[in-house]
């Protein structure tokens, strides 16, 4: 049997389809060794040559930029010589390009003559054509044959003795014209008529029936490819014929191996190491041969393949082509390929069906005869993802596309077209609307419009993310929500399971083998689809995976599903949909898993990570099989181990297969699909793959390439209705309450009205293809919307509402409620629901949020300011926060809860449905930016009016990330009990308005550069001043700079008295922030990027983030005053300072100039400290003491130079060397005299109480920290804590030649190629002493310099040595039992739901002592930040969980000291007087 293949996609070399492939059609051919001798046939008719038979390529010139109109001519190389040793053929194939190629092996029948005119594959024209298989009776009929033909198609005849050859003259016969570019339906109708013609004339001439034609032909014009797979009798096999699609051909990256190959290749074919000295390109493609596979990294194809065996080793990428149907291969816009199915005979309805989709699908690029080129469509990248600028599209899409002639009834929506099928209108001209327009006249369907991007004004537009999630390493393909939870499925398999609320993956789930196409939450379970099979995962513990069904075969791989009331959908290549009844204890949560003595759940590795899971044996469940193998390479090492195989595994057919034909093994790799249930009627699927389902109502909806959405009745899948209207695939489908919504390549959403199946409105706006869509809904409960009440009451319909908020997907059901997530009577998603938003991912990288009550696009996101935007693959949407999926692996997310509360409060008819301005930043925010100077485009803009609020149920606090739960272990979120609580869908994680004001303003205030070191920063640091100024005044703050010294930055002042008999706290911190000059930093640090959940930038932890978390604590806590709440507990006073990292340079005059504005203060609260660990809250009640000084070595008048006065003198550096290594020893112990004297002892026992067992600090992680290989101090966790927090420590941290006054000079210190030839006159070293309670500065000091002194005296070098201090900050201290630090524990306790870490710091912070002694108050250090912020270091960070939680800690701090001060009160007697005692 002859061999064939043919590639179809992005420009490649011959050799990587032809000849490099291990599976090439070549090697194929090779390793069969079909060809026998025949000793009834003379000599040189039945001598068995291997593979002698001949071989043949062909291809279209690649689209050249120097030529106007692009060569349609195709090309071909043909042979009689063996093809796997032809060196014609190795030298061209290395050299030769094309994006569509043509190649064919042949096995001529006895008797038949070998010459190179009858090699495949044949040329003529714009085509190229090849056949595999036999024109039974051929001799008998083909004067016939010939006689059927025009002039032209038979002078096209390049051999009268091929039966191949004649029929493609038939095929070029049935052609309207050969001399222009037909559309794919005009080729498919001639392919037809040609099989149709042999089959007459077989018949008329009386060919046997018993005599078998086998029919597989490949035609391509070079835009269009067609592959048949015939056979005359339907009792007979038709010979194998396979496609492949995906959106790149690549080879895989081995390189270890393929050099391996590439050296034993040339060791056994030359006797030698290497190829040197071997001449031209002879055997250079076989020693380079290796795998190649096809990617899928988008969704659509761009290269598909067609081979009578599979070229590539994944079995699962390829799909059996059904027989007696033809692949139809035309491109779409964009180098996108569509590949539909068509029958070759049967049903005229069903072809004429085809012929419609093609004409649907086909017209969006336009044919425009020669203009359009055969070689027009091939593409000049070979990478998978292009990206272009709104309105320029490739294959010349351009705008005098001519308009598609249509009958007037499919211009009327339903009209007089099939009673099966509705069409919702024509686009205008037949092509792509690249920008919002408008239907007129005829233009538009009945009952349909399209309504502009905007709606009735235009949308607000979002540049950048608000967060960002990584981990995955290839396309983000599908997304889920649900009850605070994101699920992602991509291209690399996996799906990740990520907290909302904390922005982190908490799970990754393995086990399937392909790209996860789609993931689907039902029934408190999530269903996932890759490749052949759909799992069931648990919601619970660990997530394990409970089934694996394979719901695929070689007919092709699931791309979509849907799951509703107990059944489950499938549709993917097969083009069919299929449903299968799942298991109730599948669905309700009633499913116990068989755990085994090693915690594995039935194999699964822990933690639900692993390949599959088996339910127990008791239990109905289809049990999870092991994955069949996928590699066709291995097919032989699978048939020597049939022993081990179980009987009725995925692999037990198998052993039938083994030495059987290769389609035998192909088809028991990929294994059998189980049995549906229910199947759609083939005469009414689809044409094309299906993308995408949805249930609504009591129809499933399925979408496809082939341009239709067709309506199926759920259950039974009986055929409704056919949906038409766009142009192009339709690829995204969401179904919403009433409503489905359908968008694809014409870059529309139509929306379909379930009830009477027409589209009710067409909404543009998107550019390009769109990709995925996703709503959220709510149900309106009864009896009457007129009867809303306060929305805060508990009871109100209105909150009803928001409890009943449907997440994307299908609601989750209670473990005891009914299938499909349908709601007992009485729930809070009783009633009538209603969709409130949907959101539209698109390829022009945009997402666009609408509303669900008047189709207008209220905001549209872009994932880039700049440039060319990657498309958006996937996208979901909860009550408050919109996710979309990249192609690089990175999810995006943007808060979008205020426009949830204005849809909701339209859909009530509380507010107008047109888009809303931004609620972000809030009108003190606005006034503080327009202080800092000009407003920019991402400065926020005041709130518009009132709206509902989205509150989080206390329901679904188990599904927020704590972080820190019981026992310092994190909560896990379980979502069957939080919807078991309700028993309704649970709200994803809701942030407040004022947390988004928060999030903005501190993005804003980074953008200050506010860096108190340099001076060239000056007016920038006078911005940050006045931002800060102004925000204070916004929430009712007297408030004013003091500025006491010139060139210091000012200091903020603000002071906000509601009682004065209430307690006053002063909130010290600071705005100004270190360089930032460090390499490495993953963004711009001067603009705030927020990733995983951490918030990147210059000041987010050190101090920005914490003085406007305390701002907003306290505006926080002035709203809920005016709504009636707690109003505020104390009196506040800000203190920030501009200088604390340059030496706090004229703060301490600032606060004696204005200690009338801290009349009454009780306590200090500082927040500019971390966290010992990642996961425990902490707070700090002590820090060491810092003191800086440094030692001088002076000695000539001027440096010398090393080569003319070296070795004559005693020189300054080497003096200050001996004298500075003479501090410490080895094991950094201080060798001064007397260093220790006075340290406290047991200061860490306060600590080591609650640190032990935490599990926050270890010796191996500090040291991996650090990067280091060994510490010097501690042989354990509380030696190290210890010798950092309790123990004194010197350091030399810095040595510079030239004198003291010399190191403020730059230029001085420079090192280049003259500096290793001077010595300097003197050496400056700079020392940093850290000290602790109850050890005196002044006394450390001059033991430290008596000792230098000691040292360098017993030198006895002429230079002089002197000491110079240069500042001195104290230790700090307060009592871990005092009641300001028990009122902070409590304050952390009810906000992270565990007891805090009570620590110590090495670090000093002098501001704490000085405040505490200059306003006589005690002061209490609250660090919010993790020990991982890198404050000071490039990626500075702070996690927004721990920004957003310090607030609420702010707030809970000061309940607390306003209640402690009602209560003392209320006792007679007791005096006020500060309850902390700190030292």
């Amino acid at each position: 049997m002859c061999r064939l293949m043919a590639y179809l996609g992005p420009t490649v070399t011959v050799a990587d389809v032809v000849v490099r492939p291990s599976r090439s059609i070549i090697k194929q051919s090779y390793d069969a060794r079909e060809r026998r001798n025949d000793s009834s046939l003379p000599f040189h008719l039945g001598y068995g040559n291997l593979n002698g038979d001949g071989f043949g390529i062909g291809w279209f010139p690649p689209a050249s930029a120097c030529k106007a109109v692009a060569d349609p001519t195709p090309c071909v190389f043909t042979s009689i010589t063996p093809a796997w040793n032809n060196e014609n053929l190795n030298r061209l194939a290395t050299k030769l390009e094309s994006g569509v190629i043509f190649a064919h092996v042949r096995a001529a029948y006895p008797g038949m003559p070998v010459s190179e005119q009858n090699c495949h594959p044949f040329q003529w024209g714009r085509y190229l054509f090849m056949h595999n298989g036999v024109v039974a009776g051929f001799m008998q009929i083909r004067r016939r044959l010939l006689a059927e033909l025009s002039d032209a198609a038979y002078n096209a005849v390049q051999s009268f003795h091929s039966d191949s050859a004649v029929s493609f003259a038939l095929f070029l016969n049935h052609l309207p014209d050969l001399h222009v570019q037909h559309p794919p339906d005009v080729l498919l109708q001639a392919i037809q008529k040609t099989i149709a013609t042999i089959g007459r004339i077989q018949s008329e001439a009386g060919v046997a029936r018993s005599d078998v034609s086998l029919l597989n032909f490949v035609v391509s014009d070079g835009r269009t490819l067609i592959a048949t797979r015939y056979v005359s009798n339907s009792d007979e096999s038709p010979a194998s014929l396979y496609y492949a699609e995906g959106s790149d051909y690549e080879r895989e990256q081995l390189a270890g191996e393929v050099s391996r190959k590439f050296s034993e290749a040339a060791r056994a074919l030359h006797g030698q190491e290497g190829m040197e000295g071997v001449a031209g390109a002879r055997s250079r493609p076989v020693t380079e041969e290796g795998d190649y596979h096809l990617a899928y990294s988008e969704k659509g194809s761009r290269v598909c393949l067609i081979a009578s065996e599979p070229v590539t080793s994944a079995a699962n990428d390829w799909v059996e082509v059904p027989a007696n149907n033809a692949v139809v291969v035309c491109r779409e816009k964009g180098g996108i390929l569509n590949i539909l199915l068509s029958p070759l005979a049967g049903p005229v309805a069903r072809q004429e069906e085809v012929a419609r989709c093609l004409e649907a699908v086909s017209h969006t690029v336009g044919f425009g005869g020669e203009a359009a080129g055969a070689a027009g469509g091939q593409q000049q990248h070979r990478h998978c993802h292009h990206f272009h600028p709104a309105g320029q599209f490739p294959l010349g899409r351009a705008a005098s596309v001519p308009s598609l002639p249509r009958p007037d009834s499919q211009h009327s929506g339903l009209g007089d077209g099939p009673a099966d099928s509705t069409d919702s209108g024509a686009v205008a001209h037949g092509g792509i609307p690249c920008s919002p327009m408008k239907f007129d006249g005829a233009g538009g369907g009945r009952g349909s419009r399209l309504a502009g991007s905007g709606g009735r004004s235009a949308a607000m537009t979002s540049v950048g993310e608000d967060d960002r999630l990584t981990g995955h390493s290839g396309a983000v393909m599908s997304l889920a929500c649900a009850n605070g939870l994101l699920f992602s499925g991509g291209t690399d398999a996996s799906i990740k399971v990520w907290s909302l609320a904390g922005s982190r993956c908490i799970a990754t789930l393995d086990g399937h083998r392909g790209p996860i196409r789609k993931l689907e939450i039902v029934g408190g379970r999530l269903l996932s689809a890759g490749a052949k099979f759909v799992r069931v995962w648990s919601l619970s513990e660990g997530f394990p995976c409970q089934a694996a069904l394979q719901v695929a075969d070689l007919r092709g791989s699931v791309k979509a599903i849907a799951a509703t009331g107990g059944m489950l959908y499938v549709g993917g290549q097969s083009c069919q949909v299929t449903a299968y009844k799942l298991s109730s204890n599948l669905l309700d949560g009633s499913y116990s898993p068989t755990v085994s003595a090693t915690g594995q759940v039935d194999g699964t590795t822990a933690g639900g990570a692993g390949d599959a899971s088996r339910g127990a044996a008791s239990a109905p469940t289809p049990v999870v099989p092991p994955s069949p193998p996928n590699n066709l390479n291995g097919a032989g090492r699978i048939c020597g181990g049939v022993s081990q195989l179980r009987k009725g595994s995925a692999t037990d057919g198998m052993v039938q297969a083994c030495g059987g034909s290769s389609q035998e093994t192909i088809r028991a790799m990929v294994g059998g699909a189980q049995t549906p249930d229910a199947a759609s009627d083939p005469q009414h699927s689809h044409c094309g793959s299906i993308t995408a389902l949805a249930v609504c109502g009591p129809y499933v909806f399925s979408a496809s390439t082939d341009s239709t959405v067709r309506v199926w009745r759920a259950g039974s899948l009986e055929f409704v209705r056919a949906l038409r209207g766009h142009r192009g695939s339709v690829l995204a489908l969401y179904g919403g309450p009433g409503i489905v919504l359908s968008g694809g390549r014409d870059h529309l959403i139509r929306v379909w009205d379930v009830e009477t199946l027409v589209c009710r409105r067409t909404l543009g706006g998107h550019t390009d293809d769109i990709l995925s869509l996703s709503g959220v809904s709510v149900s309106v409960p009864q009896p009457d919307l007129a009867q809303l009440i306060s929305p805060g009451s508990p009871r109100s319909p209105t909150a009803q509402i928001i409890a009943g908020i449907s997440p994307v997907g299908q609601p989750l059901a209670s473990p005891s409620g009914t299938e499909g997530g349908a709601m007992p009577p009485g729930s809070p998603r009783s009633g009538l629901d209603r969709a409130l938003l949907f959101v539209s991912a698109s390829a022009d990288g945009t997402v666009r949020l609408w509303s669900a009550k008047c189709y207008s696009c209220l905001r549209v996101f872009h994932t880039r300011a700049t440039g060319p935007q990657p498309p958006v693959m996937s996208c979901a949407i909860t009550d408050s926060i919109t996710v979309a999926g990249m192609p690089d692996g990175l999810i995006r997310l943007w808060r979008t809860e205020d426009m949830s509360a204005g849809a909701l409060s339209a859909l009530l008819g509380l507010s107008d449905c047109g888009p809303e301005g931004s609620h972000h930043g809030g009108n003190g925010a606005a006034a503080a930016l327009a202080a800092a100077g000009p407003p920019d485009s991402c400065s926020p803009k005041p709130p518009a009016a009132k709206k509902l609020r989205l509150q989080l149920p206390g329901s679904t606090e188990a599904a927020r990330d704590g972080t820190a739960g019981e026992g310092g272990r994190p909560h896990r979120p379980s979502l069957l009990s939080a919807a078991a609580v309700t028993g309704a869908a649970v709200p994803s994680i809701s942030v407040p308005r004022l947390e988004r004001e928060l999030e903005k303003a501190l993005k804003a205030f980074i953008r200050v550069k506010t860096v108190s070191a340099d001076p060239s920063m000056r007016e920038e640091c006078f911005r940050g001043a006045k931002f800060l100024l102004r925000l204070l005044e916004s929430i009712g703050c007297e408030a004013k700079l003091a500025q006491p010294v010139e060139d210091a930055n000012p200091v903020v002042l603000g002071r906000l008295v509601t009682d004065p008999a209430k307690p006053t706290i002063c909130f010290y911190g600071h705005y100004d922030v270190q360089p930032a000059m460090e390499d490495g930093w993953k963004y711009d640090p001067f603009e705030m990027h927020s990733e995983d959940g951490w918030l990147y930038g210059r000041g987010t932890t050190d101090n920005k983030g914490p003085v406007l978390a305390f701002v907003y604590a306290l505006r926080e806590l002035l709203e809920d005053c005016k709504a009636g709440g707690t109003c505020l507990p104390c009196n506040i006073v800000f203190l920030v300072e501009g200088e604390e990292e340059n030496g706090s340079t004229g703060f301490r005059e600032a606060v004696q100039q204005n200690l009338r504005w801290f009349e009454g203060t009780r306590l200090v609260v500082i927040s500019n400290t971390l966290w010992v660990g990642e996961r425990l809250p902490c707070i700090t009640y002590g820090m060491r003491g810092m003191i800086s000084l440094s030692v001088e070595v002076r000695g000539p008048a001027r440096d010398l130079h090393s080569g003319n006065e070296g070795g004559v003198f005693t020189e300054p550096l080497a003096d200050l060397s001996k004298v500075l290594a003479s501090l410490v020893d080895s094991h950094n112990n201080i060798l001064v005299p007397g260093f220790y004297a006075n340290v406290r002892p047991n200061m860490l026992a306060a600590a080591l109480k609650r640190l032990e067992g935490s599990r926050e600090f270890s010796l191996d992680g500090y040291k991996q920290h650090l990067g280091v290989a060994q510490l010097t101090a501690g042989r354990s966790e509380q030696d190290l804590l210890n010798a950092r927090w309790c123990q004194p420590s010197l350091s030399v941290v810095d040595v510079r030649v030239g004198t003291t006054e010399e190191q403020s000079n730059v230029a001085h210190y420079r090192f280049g190629p003259t500096r290793f030839s001077v010595i300097p006159k003197a050496a400056v070293g700079k020392i940093s002493i850290r000290y602790v309670p109850d050890q005196d500065a002044s006394q450390l000091v001059e033991l430290l310099t008596a000792h230098m002194n000691h040292e360098f005296a017993k030198l006895r070098s002429p230079n002089t040595l002197s000491v110079q201090v240069h500042s001195i900050g104290d230790w700090w201290e307060a009592p871990p039992d005092s009641p300001f630090m028990r009122m902070a524990e409590r304050a952390l306790e009810k906000e992270w739901g565990v007891q805090p870490l009570l620590v110590r710091e090495g670090g000093t912070m002098p501001v704490a002592s000085s405040l505490q002694k200059m306003l006589g108050a005690p002061a209490l250090l609250l660090p919010m930040g993790q020990a991982s912020d890198c404050p000071h270091l490039a990626n500075e960070r702070i996690r927004r969980l721990n920004l957003l939680r310090g607030k609420n800690v702010v707030k809970n701090l000061l309940v607390e000291v306003g209640r402690a001060a009602q209560q003392a009160q209320q006792v007679p007697g007791q005096a006020q007087k500060p309850a902390n005692g700190a030292r």
